[in-house]
């Protein structure tokens, strides 16, 4: 909740600043980019806590994997 509430505050910042649009569209850019990043890392560390421990390359310890 929190986030969308930031996400809407930064949005219409964007939009009520006294700035001609090329600013704002930086800005807007780094919006998306941040909103981007965002579900990235969730993702991300959803992929991990549904990894088992011991796979890939990360098996018992002392082994060369070769």
């Amino acid at each position: 909740m929190s986030f969308a509430i930031s996400f809407v505050l930064v949005g219409a910042g964007s939009v009520s600043l006294p700035l001609d649009w090329p600013p704002r569209g930086g800005f807007a850019a780094g919006l998306v980019a941040l909103v981007w990043s965002s579900f990235t890392l969730a993702d991300t560390m959803a992929l991990l806590s549904r990894r088992p421990r011991r796979s890939g390359r990360y098996g018992r310890p002392g082994r060369s994997g070769a």
